[in-house]
C-alpha cells in the first residue's frame, strides 16, 4: 500500500512519523517549500522542530508524481488550499483511494465542511472511496517527542475509519472512533474560537485564571447550544475533538489561535491570519440569524470587529 501526505508543515510531518512508525504503508510527503522537502529527505524538519531527528522521507514537489498509485491521501494543507488540491486529485489519481481530513475549518468563507465539500467534489470519480478526519488535542512537537496523544477518527462508514486506523495508530498514538461526523468537526473548528478568545482574556487580566475560566465556560455553552441547532449527539460535548481540542488549544501558549487573541488585544499583528477568525464569523452569523444567544460568540465578534 502506498500513503501520500500532502502538505510539509508542522502537522504534516508528524503524522508522517506516525504513519513511518506504523509501518504498514509506503509513504511520500508532497510540498511546495523546497527547504522543507530538502530537510525531510534529509531527516529533519528544522523549520518547525530544530535538530529534532526524524525518519528520513521520500518527498516531491510533483503533484502529478505524487499522487500516482496511492491508496491513501492525507489533506494537511489549510483549508484554503484545499479547493486547488482536489483538483489536482481528480485530475492525477490513478486506483482507488481514500482521503483523510488532517486540516479544519470550514471552505473560503462558507459554513461548508471540509468533508462535504470533498465528498461533492469527488462523489461522480469512481475511483474515490471516501473520506475520514483525524480530530483531537494534538500539538506537533508532542507528537514528534513520540508523547502519548490521543485523537478522534470519524468517517460515515465505520469500515474507513478502521482502515484508517490500522495505517496510522502507534503506541503513543492512540485513535478512537466516534460516530458524530459532523459534531466532532464542529467541536474540533469551534476550539480555534475558543482559544482566540482566551488569548484576549489574558491579555486583558493580566493572565487571570479565574477570567480565563469564565471565558471558556461561556464558550463551552456556545458550543453546547450549536450542537443542539444542529441536532449532534449532546455527549460528543465530552470528546477528545470536543472538550479535550478545547483544554489543549485554549489555555496553550503553543496555539497560534491563542497567540492571536493574546496579540490582538495588545496591538501586536493585528493583520496575522489564524482558522479561528473566518470561523467567529461563521458562528455569529448562524447565531444572528437563528436567535441562538451565543454569549461568548457575541463578545468575541465585538472585541475583534466592532
Amino acid at each position: 500500500m502506498n500513503s501520500l501526505i500532502i502538505g510539509s508543515g508542522a502537522y504534516g510531518t508528524a503524522i508522517a512519523k506516525k504513519i513511518k512508525e506504523n509501518g504498514k504503508t509506503n509513504l511520500t510527503i508532497y510540498g511546495v517549500d523546497s527547504y522543507e522537502l530538502e530537510c525531510l529527505s534529509k531527516g529533519n524538519n528544522n523549520k518547525y522542530f530544530n535538530d529534532l531527528k526524524l525518519p528520513k522521507f521520500n518527498t516531491t514537489n510533483n503533484i502529478k508524481e505524487a499522487l500516482k498509485d496511492k491508496d491513501y491521501i492525507f489533506l494537511a494543507i489549510p483549508s484554503f488550499a484545499i479547493e486547488k488540491i482536489i483538483e489536482s486529485i481528480k485530475k492525477y489519481c490513478n486506483k482507488n483511494f481514500y482521503i483523510v481530513v488532517l486540516s479544519k475549518g470550514y471552505i473560503n468563507k462558507t459554513s461548508k465542511f471540509i468533508s462535504d465539500f470533498i465528498d461533492e467534489q469527488l462523489q461522480s470519480s469512481k475511483l474515490y472511496m471516501g473520506l475520514s478526519c483525524i480530530l483531537g488535542p494534538s500539538f506537533a512537537i508532542e507528537m514528534i517527542q513520540d508523547k502519548i496523544t490521543g485523537v478522534n477518527i470519524v468517517s460515515k462508514k465505520h469500515i474507513i475509519s478502521k482502515k484508517i486506523k490500522a495505517i496510522l495508530e502507534t503506541k503513543n498514538f492512540i485513535i478512537k472512533e466516534h460516530n458524530d461526523f459532523y459534531g466532532c468537526q464542529i467541536g474540533s473548528i469551534f476550539k480555534n474560537v475558543i482559544a482566540i478568545g482566551c488569548g484576549i482574556a489574558d491579555a486583558k487580566s493580566n493572565e487571570s485564571m479565574n477570567y480565563k475560566t469564565f471565558i471558556t465556560q461561556e464558550a463551552i455553552n456556545d458550543l453546547i447550544k450549536i450542537q443542539t441547532f444542529f441536532k449532534n449527539d449532546k455527549y460528543t460535548i465530552f470528546s477528545l475533538s470536543n472538550i479535550g481540542d478545547i483544554i489543549l488549544t485554549a489555555f496553550s501558549n503553543k496555539s497560534r489561535n491563542y497567540t492571536y487573541g493574546k496579540n490582538f488585544y495588545n496591538e501586536k499583528d493585528k493583520k496575522a491570519t489564524v482558522e479561528g477568525l473566518e470561523s467567529l464569523k461563521i458562528y455569529y452569523r448562524i447565531g444572528k440569524k437563528n436567535s441562538l444567544n451565543l454569549n461568548f460568540i457575541n463578545w468575541l465578534y465585538k472585541e475583534i470587529y466592532e
